[in-house]
């Protein structure tokens, strides 16, 4: 391209550029006069209403009239001729202009929205394609050079900031945003093209000038107080070891850049609590990390990796509890979200890193974090007692790091054991303290105990010679029994502060619990029979003898649930017991009857008739519709007597 070729297209740009800056500055400059214009005659249309009630009363408009302050700075009245003080009568005293009514069409709230942000945001996001799209037909059709083309993006985006500060000095706060925010993007841009593409800079420099914009940007955010342009910034400076990536991996500058970098978004998230700024700056650094343990993670660096991550953790940990001391206000939802994200994303972390080298301290290190937030919470309790979500989230954290720590370090029979007991005692001490939250997180641990001991420790085949309730699974399974019984006995004591709930809760964990010990004592019993007769080497001839004892272990069992429904007046149990009648004599029926020898056929229809005359004659002894008050009630009933 000629000097003369060149001439021409920076006079294009510079009229262009001219001639966008001269439509802005009017369109600003109008939108202020008619702003003004419309402010004045809403004040104006207040005084003439004000003067047509005076003369509507006899007064003349030339009387002076004690005005108010507003229309006063707009209109000045010149003193009454007369030397002598005039003071208007009692029925003046309360005369005041009839300001007309602002009634708001239907739908005018999100017409403004539209029209003020989200317009505003999508020209933003235009004008950055505009520009990149007149850039690279520049770029393409060679009119500029590569120092030529860097010059004009960063004119084109200093522009846009400078653009930004005016808006900001003339009350435009949302516009304002919205040029500083398209500006800092095409620095970004600019400033990796500078480096990757056409490599006129250094990386040092290059590095150091995107240091300086994720600084410009945070300061410009909190002069501005606008959220976009803080997460603009940490986008920017997230994305910076992405563009700057070289062959070597230089690991240590990395952590350190965002050791850094996330001390910044810190602070910001401590002075301003903008929502999404903590977020996206946590998310986006493990992103950045775990992309950088894929491709260059060796055990030699692992000193540098747990360094960096217990960084970070500390960093995110310690916010939450500035925020909340600080700010003396509970906690919002995003904030409550990323402290517990910070928990699990550091969690995960230690134990990819560390699992391979330290298996059996998992469970130890699990155990720590989880008095790390125990701690946490105590401390916060005394601090800030007013935030009773932060403080459920940190308890919530080490029970669940607590339940962790069973899979990590107990053998895989008794991981059940340890979620129902933590279970049991959650969900007794929120009831106990009306805490919702601790009371659904034990259900949940109670739940998961019983489905783990069903579907995932239950042996699937034949076991040796064992004692009944007394082996490697029959103990672990009969103490998560234990838990459920226990956790439905508090539902039962601590009822009326379920609320509506209560019927649910207590049915429901009851029938789950009659249900869980109905497995177990089928489990037990039957493989039990099995083990015997495969040590006296029967086979498996006598399997049927297994199915009898079955059918007449859940006849017993439902004869017994029958009894307890009725003497603690539960229709769920009562309930759960004729279902369980039911399973039993359609087996009984339908394969026993079949497959069974005469004696064993017998000996089953006989304990199921007696059990079924049990049950029956129970329903006729007793009054359902009054439940059968129970021992303690009795006792009480006994003492008000007396």
């Amino acid at each position: 391209m000629s000097q003369l070729e060149l001439l021409g297209v920076v006079c294009i740009l510079g009229f262009v550029i001219v001639f966008v800056s001269v439509i802005v500055v009017q369109l600003v400059v109008v939108a202020s006069h008619h702003r003004r214009l419309k402010e004045l005659a809403v004040h104006l249309h207040r005084l003439e209403l004000g003067l047509r009630q005076l003369e509507g009363r006899g007064i003349s408009s030339a009387s002076p009239v004690a005005m108010p302050a507003e229309e006063e700075r707009m209109t000045t009245l010149p003193p009454p001729p007369t030397s002598e003080a005039w003071e208007p009568g009692p029925e003046l005293t309360t005369v005041e202009p009839v300001r007309p009514a602002a009634v708001a069409a239907p739908g005018a709230g999100l017409e403004t929205w539209i029209g003020r942000y989200a317009l505003g945001w999508v020209a933003a996001i235009l004008l950055l394609f505009a520009g990149g799209f007149f850039l690279k037909q520049v770029f393409e059709n060679r009119w500029v050079g590569e120092l030529g083309r860097i010059a004009i993006g960063i004119l084109f985006g200093s522009g846009l900031c400078a653009l930004g500060l005016r808006l900001y000095r003339r009350l435009w706060p949302a516009l304002s945003q919205m040029a500083t925010a398209s500006g800092l993007g095409l620095l970004y841009l600019v400033t990796y093209a500078g480096f990757g593409y056409y490599h006129l800079v250094p990386q040092q420099r290059a590095f150091i000038f995107l240091v300086i914009l994720v600084l410009e940007g945070a300061a410009l955010a909190i002069l501005y107080n606008a959220p976009a342009i803080a997460l603009m910034s940490v986008i920017g400076g997230l994305l910076t070891p992405v563009l700057f990536r070289s062959d070597f991996d230089q690991y240590r500058g990395l952590f350190t850049y965002l050791s850094l970098l996330n001390a910044g978004i810190v602070g910001l998230v401590v002075s301003r609590r903008w929502w999404g700024t903590g977020a996206v700056g946590l998310l986006g650094t493990h992103l950045l990390f775990w992309l950088w343990y894929w491709n260059n993670y060796h055990p030699e660096k692992l000193a540098w990796a747990i360094g960096f991550q217990v960084v970070v953790f500390s960093l995110y940990l310690g916010s939450g509890f500035l925020i909340s001391v600080l700010h003396r206000s509970p906690a919002h939802a995003e904030e409550l979200a990323r402290f517990v994200a910070n928990a699990l994303l550091f969690a995960t972390a230690g134990y990819v890193l560390l699992d391979d080298f330290y298996h059996y301290w998992m469970g130890s290190l699990a155990l720590g974090l989880a008095i790390v937030y125990a701690g946490y919470g105590w401390l916060l309790s005394r601090i800030q007692p007013d935030d009773p979500p932060h403080l459920l989230a940190a308890v919530a954290v080490a029970m669940a790091l607590v339940a962790a720590v069973f899979p990590l370090h107990a053998a895989a029979n008794w991981i059940a054991v340890g979620w129902a007991v933590e279970g049991a005692m959650l969900w007794w001490f929120g009831l106990r303290v009306r805490a919702p939250s601790l009371t659904v997180l034990g259900a949940v641990l109670l739940v998961l105990a019983a489905a783990r001991t069903v579907f995932v420790d239950t042996p699937s085949g034949a076991r040796p010679s064992f004692v009944p309730l007394l082996n490697s699974y029959g103990l672990p399974a009969a103490i998560v029994a234990a838990c459920l019984a226990a956790a439905t006995w508090a539902a039962r004591r601590f009822r009326p502060r379920l609320g509506v709930i209560a019927p649910l809760a207590v049915g429901g964990l009851g029938l789950v619990t009659v249900g869980f010990i109905w497995f177990l004592l089928s489990v037990e019993s039957y493989t039990y029979v099995l083990a015997q007769t495969d040590a006296r080497g029967f086979g498996r001839v006598f399997d049927r003898l297994a199915h009898a004892v079955l059918s007449g272990v859940w006849a017993l069992y439902a004869a017994a649930i029958l009894g307890l429904g009725f003497s603690l007046g539960s229709a769920p149990l009562r309930w759960g017991a004729l279902g369980i009648f039911s399973v039993t004599l359609l087996k009984v029926i339908s394969f026993d009857m079949a497959e069974l020898p005469g004696l064993y056929r017998a000996a089953t229809f006989l304990v199921l008739a007696m059990t079924l005359a049990l049950g029956a004659w129970a329903y006729h002894r007793f009054q359902v519709g009054r439940p059968t008050p129970s021992l303690e009630e009795r006792g009480h009933e006994a003492a008000s007597e007396v």
